[in-house]
């Protein structure tokens, strides 16, 4: 079914992303036609699936919060969903309206679109040999990707930060733990959350003090996931948080 236009997808009365310079640990790598970033241990046993927004790498947001998670353990394959051609970060909102916007989500962030690109990351993954279990954590739009992933059981977990194009179908067909962490500009979500809590092991806690996109585009970071970090900076607590999660549902 084609996306609706929801004012809980990418809110238009945020302030711009930001644009922070930071040098990644990881390496680059080609799996089937998508470029992709992997960073951490190949031989872990846990592994995640980074679902970025809409911006792609066009910020470079994504190598952080990747090296952050490969830091406390995971393998972190981060694939480039959009092949170079993500929404800019330099119109949004959209210059031309949301029309043409929700028309380029409903092809370039299509599953149907996503789906090779996910499986040419799973693969890789299972070639490392070391049978590790996946989550995926999709940010925005990528909380789709992650429930419909779910839906099909490609991964044994999913989680997503600031939510967004999340359908009564795709909460009502979750069927494994859940870590969604919604901010003050999404909808209340409340099916989305029911079916979170259904499973003993989901995670649902609401950010309202937080924009749409405090955990990717519009993020600051610190260099390490620890408590005190997350003290003082909401996006390390709502990864920690997530970190948290994959640490129990991926053991």
């Amino acid at each position: 079914s084609r996306l609706k236009c929801q004012m809980s997808c990418c809110p238009t009365n945020l302030p711009p992303a930001a644009r922070a310079e930071y040098n990644g640990k990881g390496n680059g790598a080609l799996l089937g036609t998508a470029e992709t970033y992997v960073s951490g241990d190949p031989k872990s046993k846990k592994a995640i699936v980074l679902v970025t927004d809409i911006f792609g790498f066009g910020h470079s947001n994504p190598y952080q919060v990747a090296d952050l998670f490969a830091e406390e353990g995971f393998y972190v394959v981060a694939p480039d969903f959009f092949g170079g051609r993500p929404w800019p970060l330099d119109d949004f909102p959209p210059k031309d309206g949301m029309q043409g916007f929700m028309e380029w989500v409903n092809s370039a962030g299509s599953f149907d679109t996503a789906l090779p690109v996910l499986s040419a990351a799973l693969a890789h993954i299972a070639e490392q040999g070391a049978d590790a279990k996946v989550g995926i954590l999709g940010f925005c739009w990528g909380a789709r990707v992650a429930f419909h992933a779910a839906e099909r059981k490609l991964a044994t977990a999913i989680a997503s930060c600031h939510p967004s194009l999340l359908t009564e179908e795709l909460a009502a067909a979750l069927d494994m733990p859940a870590c969604i962490l919604p901010s003050k500009d999404e909808a209340p979500l409340e099916f989305v959350k029911e079916a979170v809590e259904k499973n003993e092991h989901g995670v649902w806690e609401r950010f309202d003090d937080q924009p749409h996109g405090w955990c990717s585009a519009r993020g600051v970071f610190p260099e390490k996931l620890t408590k005190a970090a997350a003290e003082s900076n909401r996006a390390a607590e709502a990864l920690l948080i997530v970190k948290d999660f994959f640490d129990k549902t991926l053991a």
